[in-house]
């Protein structure tokens, strides 16, 4: 199961976006973090209309970080300035040996930023 959201990016910033990922404890009724520690994550960032990917997240190439219940994802404002579109779609994924599963899928609104508009 996963879940769906939002992000919105400016282009030619950096910009790091940390979640943190919650459950409802059926014994307390209370929402908790989940310990994602041991797993390793991928974003995939494609073009709302071409399907085409033009962006690629991982803990490999230190664009996606991951501290205690904290999960951050990294823009670099290099990768930014190269957006041409002004929407794109995401699936993030949690992986663990061979299995690889969706997390969460979203949109990702692009506004233009002042010198890359």
């Amino acid at each position: 199961m996963y879940a769906t959201y939002r992000l919105e990016l400016t282009r030619g910033e950096d910009r790091s976006i940390p979640m943190r990922f919650l459950y409802r404890n059926s014994e307390t009724g209370r929402k908790e973090a989940i310990d994602l520690t041991g797993r390793d994550f991928l974003m995939v960032v494609r073009d709302w209309e071409t399907d085409e990917e033009i962006d690629r997240l991982s803990m490999r190439n230190n664009r996606i970080a991951l501290e205690g219940t904290w999960l951050t994802v990294n823009f670099p404002h290099a990768v930014t300035e190269g957006f041409e579109t002004e929407r794109a779609k995401f699936d993030l994924f949690v992986e663990s040996g061979e299995i690889r599963q969706c997390l969460l899928i979203g949109e990702i609104r692009i506004r233009k930023g002042c010198a890359y508009g």
